[in-house]
């Protein structure tokens, strides 16, 4: 978004899940995600992201935080891909996301604002 341009929460909230799901997307290397997994995946991120668009100065936030929060979502493809491997599917399910979401959380605090994990 340009500075200078009107706030709209809901469009960020859904710019900012787009880009964190294309990470994830680019972590799992070919497997396609299950459409409930990314569902699942946007009530994680809607939840967390929501608030932290709220804040005034969420762009400056933004613009410092946000390779911490695609190096999280692109470390949650690649584990959620491995579990489906693993269990022989070519696709991401939502359980592969639940257990990738363990392995992943609080690696990189600093993708706290906007990550769930």
């Amino acid at each position: 978004m340009e500075p200078g341009m009107p706030n709209n929460p809901l469009n960020d909230i859904e710019d900012i899940f787009g880009a964190a799901l294309f990470a994830v997307r680019r972590g799992a290397k070919g497997l396609w995600i299950d459409l409930a997994a990314v569902q699942f995946l946007r009530r994680q991120f809607v939840a967390r992201i929501g608030p932290a668009v709220e804040a005034p100065d969420w762009r400056d936030k933004w613009r410092n935080e946000h390779p911490y929060l695609f190096a999280q979502a692109e470390a949650l493809g690649r584990h959620a891909a491995r579990l489906a491997k693993e269990d022989g599917r070519a696709f991401i399910a939502g359980c592969d996301v639940a257990a990738a979401i363990g392995k992943v959380r609080g690696h990189l605090p600093m993708a706290g604002r906007w990550c769930p994990f």
